[in-house]
């Protein structure tokens, strides 16, 4: 039940406020840069261990089912054929601590580690993006009837300052239109046409038929391709990526895409800053 109670939200919100997610392995790194600062301290000793709260700089790639994933090392990226000209490719820089956005293995298996040292680690799921959860896995309809007539309060158009009247044009594409109002409620007119695209934060849909009451629209979700929308448990922003898309349904995953796997990272450290100390 629960999971038919969270399809329901999802056909909301699919057909609302969907944003099309680019995922980072294809622009950039899958964990998060800081802003590259290259300080000039004193000297570190050769023989500095990393440890918690140091500030270093890395190369890395990681391996997933035996195949590369993602690297920030440029050579590797087009050995593998990952290499993604957007993308600017550099030593990776962070603070060595726990929950500042890298996953928790990565960080454990960085400490203790020194400069030019090259280290080959394993991370099982709980110590990365967790384990698949099934309850996570939504199969929500492909198609959807969209009244052409909705009913919004006035109330609501008065909050966004916008002065309309019969006629008035509130959205071009789709294109609706105002075609009634009263002092409480405002009619709106979907004028939609067969064969129709258009857009709206950044998901595509397709007007399959019309008549005179509704619009049968079918949600243009790429199977393979990973988006953005609001969690309909928390209402906060989560990836969720199509695994499956039939006849009659497309299947949604909201674990992250590496969930369940298990990791295998090739880390060299190229420089360590550990307070007001540099290593060469």
């Amino acid at each position: 039940m629960k999971n038919v109670f969270l399809a329901a939200i999802f056909v909301i919100l699919l057909f609302g406020c969907v944003n099309q997610y680019q995922p980072e392995s294809n622009s950039s790194s899958i964990i998060t840069t800081p802003n590259d600062t290259t300080p000039t301290y004193g000297k570190l000793p050769s023989d500095y261990s990393i440890q918690t709260g140091d500030h270093v700089w890395v190369t890395y790639t990681l391996w997933v089912d035996g195949k590369v994933y993602d690297t920030n090392n440029e050579t590797q990226a087009k050995e593998s054929g990952i290499y993604n000209s957007q993308r600017t490719y550099k030593p990776l820089d962070f603070d060595v601590a726990l929950d500042k956005g890298l996953i928790q293995g990565f960080i454990l298996n960085i400490v203790g580690m020194q400069v030019n040292e090259t280290l080959q680690f394993n991370v099982p799921p709980q110590l990365g993006y967790g384990n698949h959860d099934p309850t996570k896995v939504l199969e929500v309809p492909r198609y959807l009837e969209q009244p052409l007539y909705e009913t919004a309060p006035l109330s609501y158009f008065q909050a966004l300052g916008r002065n309309i009247s019969n006629g008035s044009l509130i959205s071009e594409n789709p294109m609706v239109i105002v075609s009634d109002i009263n002092d409480e409620n405002v009619t709106l007119f979907y004028a939609l046409t067969g064969g129709q695209q258009f857009t709206k934060n950044g998901l595509t849909r397709k007007v399959i038929s019309v008549n005179d009451t509704y619009a049968t629209l079918e949600l243009m979700l790429q199977n393979g391709t990973t988006y953005n929308i609001p969690n309909p448990q928390t209402g906060a922003t989560t990836q969720f990526t199509v695994i499956d898309v039939s006849n009659t349904s497309i299947t949604l995953d909201m674990n992250h895409p590496l969930a369940g796997k298990n990791l295998s990272f090739h880390v060299t450290v190229l420089k360590i800053q550990h307070n007001n100390l540099l290593s060469e």
